[in-house]
């Protein structure tokens, strides 16, 4: 069972500005959206991803509360296998940088709040 995430700075400082611009309570959320994005998106763990830890840390108590074995379940079915603690691990924060990065590209595409909430709230997670 993971117990921490890790971000990489760069994933921060956009985890960031992306809470302020849509005005949740805390970065959690942002990573819960994030996580859910990048699950819906069809990625795929990039065999090279490399875990950096340069940016924050967080707890999985606080990120998931009690879901974190929903996570780490979602996980599994989307990966199609069998998984080691430490694969889970990485996974989770790997699509939490990929949803972030994501959802930051598509803020920038956007150039409008509304636009992006309205995008969000129509992408069915």
């Amino acid at each position: 069972m993971i117990t921490k995430i890790v971000t990489s700075k760069s994933t921060e400082n956009k985890t960031v500005e992306l809470q302020n611009m849509l005005g949740l309570s805390t970065k959690a959320a942002v990573l819960r959206i994030a996580l859910a994005y990048s699950l819906k998106s069809g990625t795929k763990l990039k065999k090279d991803f490399c875990l950096s830890s340069d940016g924050a840390a967080y707890s999985t108590q606080t990120v998931f509360s009690d879901k974190l074995q929903i996570v780490e379940n979602m996980i599994l079915v989307h990966e199609e296998g069998e998984l080691s603690d430490n694969e889970i691990n990485l996974c989770v924060n790997y699509y939490i940088e990929n949803g972030i990065d994501k959802l930051f590209a598509k803020n920038a595409l956007l150039h409008n709040k509304e636009k992006f909430i309205k995008y969000l709230l129509e992408a069915r997670f």
